[in-house]
């Protein structure tokens, strides 16, 4: 199998943007950061600040990967210059791997191929967010050579 990242389909973008919208709202609120009411408007507002002319917005790059083999749709992943970051970062805004392809270790190739993405854009180091509850994303990355620069954490008081 050859993974190959290839430029977004723009008739796929709406389908993509609705769907990372959906699962950054869900994410925020499971980890407490938003209520349930806000957080779609709130995914909604970032995704538009950060994507104003969606697929054409300058500097952002995104990817589907495919199995050159196969012609099979694998993932995604989304890297643009960090917000407010050294002009040497770039950042993993988005990356998934289509459920029916997890756990074949097409995490760890797609992550090999954003980081060549990323280097082809002029980038030395690259970062990413991960939501603590994600586990396997969480080992994926640190499996990978991320290192944890960053800890937030939240306490419920009883």
């Amino acid at each position: 199998m050859t993974l190959v990242a290839v430029p977004f389909p723009p008739d796929q973008f709406e389908a993509w943007s609705q769907r990372s919208q959906r699962d950054y709202a869900r994410a925020k609120v499971a980890s407490g950061a938003w209520t349930e009411a806000e957080a779609p408007e709130r995914a909604r507002a970032e995704q538009a600040k950060l994507l104003p002319a969606g697929l054409d917005t300058p500097g952002h790059h995104l990817r589907r990967v495919e199995d050159a083999t196969a012609g099979a749709f694998i993932g995604w992943f989304w890297i643009a210059p960090a917000t407010g970051g050294p002009p040497d970062l770039g950042w993993l805004f988005d990356i998934e791997i289509v459920p029916e392809h997890r756990g074949q270790g097409h995490g760890r190739a797609v992550m090999a191929l954003a980081e060549q993405e990323a280097q082809s854009m002029g980038f030395a180091r690259l970062g990413l967010h991960v939501f603590a509850q994600n586990k396997v994303a969480l080992h994926l990355y640190e499996a990978c050579g991320f290192e944890t620069s960053d800890v937030t954490m939240v306490k419920t008081l009883e």
